[in-house]
């Protein structure tokens, strides 16, 4: 069957807009929040006495695809590249990535900014990085493509790459889940707890699960580079904000009633206050985040970019800020996350409301290809400065003799030296391409993901139908296929409409590896800022009373309390 021209580049356009969005919103969005969250890079000399070098990045950006010569400028006759050019040359289709790094010695009131070159980085076909950008279709042909081309996909080593749609738990929502392998992490542990899966602005995940033990007591868990630590949950809920027990207790109880539900809650968390007294006593929030800074600073700084010179306060405070609740930065809606969590975890253990059934639909998010590109990018920035602090603290470091080859100074006073150290340590192509071309992603912290591969696969091009299939298509995940079970494959009632019904292949993959119905468009863009004041009027016109702020300490109010 044939198409008029304009209409076959709509039905492909159709299919590949929800990648293209995607991309473009880590462009636009994106980048700017991870130079903003990733945290700074501290240089700390053995000596005391000598200032310490810290390193932020200000800003990044990424170009559009230059053609450059074999002496590394961009040619005079061509200076742009196009993904035919790829294509043709058995090529990675890549465009420049820069940045901006700010040095600063000391407690200096000034930085000293420094305009770097990244590299370069993959970049998807059509989207805002591209040459193709906003070229009409009768101009494709000019440029080595057809008058049809939508992009959507990565040119890898001359091979066209699709980074599949990923079916992930539902962000910023406590789930509550019954496994008999929770059971299996110590003598006192159950089968019930809660998950979350918070999300940064950046749109990487940090996932917290709230456990129930058999003495009544809870823990906090959560994943540091592959690592797991578990705390009580009271320690937790004192760093958050500065309360005092009584105004705790109400908190986490949430009403004054006399229910089977309320008493057991009001037991547990007396329980838990009563267990951390005898271990330690902490009355305010310096003393708990100091208690926790002192437990954990010594793993964290060795395999994080905390700086060794914090104070165990200070550390406990960096460890709360990363790893706890990190889809908020204000402290009291952190506490009041980790209350609703307990509520909910009491109420799963008294029989009130069941598990949440984690294969519906309403409990899944998509994960998209431009939010695990900003993923990878985030890590192995972080990573890179990791190896920018350990090379220059050896070349700062004093031999037998007392000397060293620099000093901190020089990286300040001969940009040139610092810059040489950080081209040195730049390895984000080819981890970025190494991802695209496998589906696989080494990382040292998994990403917060239940799978390393399966990512990416080839876009066939046998026909139109079979091209655009892959754009559409969705998965349940690779650790699904290796369990013994159908549930995870069953098509639910209320996946009607969005998944299609029929669309999915037999064999192993029947069942997890779906389609998105024709009209369906995930959401990629963020919500606008203070777009939660219109939930609180509405909490208001019910009679609720919300709480904007957090209550002095001798108040005993509860947030959302009529």
């Amino acid at each position: 069957m044939e198409y008029p021209p304009q209409e076959s580049s709509a039905l492909l356009e159709q299919a590949v807009v929800n990648h293209v969005a995607s991309f473009n919103e880590f462009l636009d969005h994106g980048l700017d929040q991870i130079s903003k969250l990733i945290p700074p890079c501290v240089i700390e000399p053995r000596d005391e006495s000598d200032a310490s070098l810290s390193v932020t990045i200000e800003e990044l950006s990424i170009l559009k695809p230059v053609n450059y010569t074999d002496t590394g400028r961009a040619s005079v006759l061509r200076p742009r590249i196009y993904p035919c050019d790829a294509r043709l040359s058995h090529g990675t289709y890549l465009c420049p990535l820069k940045c901006k790094l700010g040095l600063r010695l000391g407690e200096a009131a000034t930085k000293t900014l420094l305009d770097m070159d990244l590299g370069q980085i993959p970049a998807m076909v059509r989207s805002k990085a591209c040459n193709l950008d906003g070229v009409p279709p009768e101009e494709l042909a000019l440029h080595g493509e057809d008058e049809t081309e939508a992009g959507g996909y990565f040119i890898v080593n001359g091979t066209e790459k699709v980074v599949r749609l990923l079916i992930v738990p539902r962000n910023n929502y406590p789930m509550a889940v019954t496994r008999s392998s929770f059971a299996n992490r110590g003598r006192l542990y159950t089968e019930h707890a809660v998950m979350m899966r918070c999300m940064r602005t950046d749109g990487t995940t940090q996932t917290v699960n709230l456990h129930y033990l058999k003495d009544g007591s809870c823990t906090i868990r959560f994943s540091s580079n592959r690592q797991e630590w578990l705390i009580p949950l009271v320690v937790v809920a004192q760093c958050l904000h500065d309360i005092n027990p009584l105004s705790l207790l109400w908190q986490f109880v949430g009403s004054r009633g006399m229910t089977s539900t309320e008493s057991k809650r009001r037991e547990s968390v007396l329980i838990m206050m009563q267990q951390q007294a005898a271990k330690e006593k902490l009355d305010n929030q310096a003393q708990a985040c100091r208690y926790l800074g002192s437990k954990l600073r010594a793993v964290m700084s060795m395999n994080s970019l905390m700086p060794s010179r914090l104070t165990d306060e200070e550390c406990g405070k960096y460890i709360i800020n990363q790893f706890i609740m990190v889809h908020t930065d204000d402290s009291w809606q952190k506490l009041q996350t980790l209350c609703i969590m307990f509520q909910k975890l009491i109420a799963l253990v008294s029989g009130d409301i069941v598990q949440d059934n984690q294969d519906q639909l309403s409990a899944h998010d998509v994960l998209m290809p431009g939010q695990l590109y900003g993923m990878v990018l985030r890590e192995n920035l972080e990573a890179n400065l990791l190896k920018v602090k350990l090379v220059i603290d050896k070349m700062i470091r004093k031999d037998d003799e007392g000397k060293a080859k620099h000093s901190i100074d020089d990286f300040m006073a001969q940009p040139k030296l610092f810059e040489k150290v950080v081209k040195g340590c730049l390895d984000i192509k080819h981890k970025l391409v190494h991802c695209l071309s496998t589906g696989n992603i080494t990382s040292r912290s998994g990403l917060d993901l239940m799978q390393t591969n399966g990512f990416a696969v080839v876009a066939d091009k046998l026909n139109q139908l079979r091209f655009s299939s892959h754009f559409a298509a969705i998965h349940r995940g690779q650790y699904f296929t290796q369990l013994r079970t159908t549930t995870v494959r069953k098509l639910l009632p209320e996946t009607w409409g969005f998944l299609c019904p029929v669309h999915t292949p037999d064999g192993a993959p029947c069942g997890l590896l779906n389609h998105l119905a024709a009209a369906v468009r995930p959401v990629v863009q963020r919500s606008a800022e203070k777009s939660h004041n219109g939930v609180s009027a509405l909490l208001k016109g019910l009679g609720l009373r919300v709480l904007s702020s957090a209550p002095t300490s001798s108040e005993n109010s509860v947030l959302g309390h009529a």
